[in-house]
């Protein structure tokens, strides 16, 4: 027979694992955000190739960490 120290320890290591795939379910994204994702990369892509072809002002950083404040 398990005495209470071995019976804590086995729960503890179920709710461990318990915990774990719940994270794991909830860090699966839905197509939806998956492609909203996406497409916010392309667009930052193509702002960075007009801004090398010279057709869109470049920004610095602390400049667009102050726009995100506001």
């Amino acid at each position: 027979m398990m005495d209470d120290i071995d019976m804590m320890k086995q729960l503890k290591k179920c709710i461990a694992k318990l915990k774990k795939e719940k994270a794991a379910k909830d860090a699966v994204m839905t197509e939806a955000e998956r492609q909203e994702i996406l497409e916010d990369i392309r667009e930052g892509l193509c702002e960075v190739k007009l801004m090398q072809q010279g057709k869109m002002k470049k920004r610095y950083l602390k400049d667009l960490i102050k726009e995100l404040r506001d």
